[in-house]
């Protein structure tokens, strides 16, 4: 079924909808086709939010522009993936966010404006697990993954009195957040303590961002550790 929704496997190419003439639409790089989802993104309710750091840390929008940043900015996102199918809204988010640099913006540039449907998926991520990917955010949209934290950052930094009062485990890619300006000296500082007093931080030195699915074993082993510390 997840063959006939989107597609055949492994030959997605992605193009923004409706086609060059009949509407304005951006540049995309070269070689790359999509029809457009009918369904648009929708925001799932009822969710809770949790203590978070301030995001002053993060970089202002400048001509090169981290996506974490821009999509802080409400309907950006949105707008950017609408112009896609689900299927390769997700393929592309794999692909530009499994590398060891964080993908960047040129100015008037979108995420979507780098899909290529050339480009492999990471080892650790197949095709299969493409289909369920994309039929789960054919169910649920992308709105809340999108809300929560980029398009709620200013609104939880009016919120940091809030204090988590259990144990917590926090798990990276050492090869990838370090990367972000500010964060290093957050985390390695101390400052994440003060939301969390009883924190633990644990690093996977080859691990980017989707770090879980990378790194499955050594993910699962933190965590099982981690219950066994705190039965």
């Amino acid at each position: 079924m997840a063959s006939r929704r989107y597609g055949t496997r492994g030959a997605t190419r992605c193009r923004p909808w409706p086609p060059q003439g009949t509407a304005p639409s951006r540049r995309t790089a070269a070689g790359t086709a999509c029809r457009t989802s009918r369904r648009s993104t929708r925001s799932p309710s009822g969710r809770t939010s949790s203590p978070t750091c301030s995001p002053s840390s993060m970089p202002s929008p400048s001509p090169r522009a981290y996506f974490q940043q821009r999509w802080r900015q409400p309907g950006q996102a949105e707008a950017d993936f609408g112009r896609y199918n689900i299927r390769c809204v997700v393929r592309t988010i794999y692909v530009l966010f499994s590398g060891r640099e964080i993908p960047a913006a040129e100015q008037g540039q979108e995420a979507m404006d780098l899909a290529d449907g050339s480009a492999p998926l990471p080892e650790w991520f197949t095709e299969e697990d493409l289909d369920v990917y994309a039929a789960l955010y054919e169910n649920s949209g992308f709105g809340y993954p999108i809300k929560m934290p980029y398009g709620s950052l200013d609104k939880m930094a009016t919120q940091l009195e809030a204090r988590f009062e259990v144990p917590v485990l926090m798990v990276m890619g050492e090869d990838y957040v370090m990367k972000l300006p500010g964060f290093e000296a957050a985390v390695r500082g101390g400052m994440m303590a003060g939301f969390a007093p009883d924190l633990k931080v644990a690093f996977v030195p080859e691990g980017r961002h989707f770090v879980q699915e990378q790194f499955p074993t050594q993910v699962n082993e933190l965590l099982l550790g981690f219950l066994k510390d705190h039965p």
